[in-house]
């Protein structure tokens, strides 16, 4: 990661794009929460789940804050101070995206950036905490293909 920052760095100075190092310390920040996120997310699908076809289904649940995430870009880089680039920056699962890109465009407030971190944590351990209870259950069903009220009173076992 500090490779690719230094040659970013070489490749933004030579173009006469600067990029700051708290761009490349936000951008390692968000980048590690996201992936903690969207993989404790997958971890849950994947253990309610016996095959890759039953995950296939699933996955959308996967993509689909990355599909909102791709619907903000624009009114997010045309306006990164607006109403609507400051609510969907806090929301978790699209913050390590458009918060990171918020930075890159216009730096927000630093309670923002606090506030946006301070959620996703949280959201961190809420999914995983989501995700144990349901891994610990849903790997000793096989062959069963869970459904929704099946998958709530697994969050009920202690």
């Amino acid at each position: 990661m500090v490779v690719a920052g230094l040659l970013a760095a070489r490749a933004g100075s030579a173009s006469g794009i600067a990029i700051s190092m708290p761009q490349i310390i936000f951008f390692i920040v968000y980048f590690v929460l996201g992936y903690a996120l969207y993989s404790s997310v997958a971890a849950a699908l994947g253990a309610m789940t016996n095959s890759e076809q039953e995950l296939q289904q699933l996955n959308m649940f996967l993509m689909m804050p990355l599909f909102f995430c791709m619907l903000m870009l624009l009114p997010v880089i045309n306006s990164p101070n607006s109403l609507l680039s400051r609510v969907v920056s806090q929301i978790p699962f699209c913050a390590p995206l458009l918060m990171e890109l918020r930075i890159s465009v216009s730096m927000p407030q630093p309670w923002e950036i606090v506030l946006s971190i301070a959620l996703i944590l949280v959201t961190i351990y809420a999914v995983l905490w989501i995700s144990s209870r349901i891994y610990r259950v849903g790997i000793l069903m096989y062959g069963k293909k869970p459904n929704l009220p099946e998958i709530l009173r697994w969050l009920k076992y202690s």
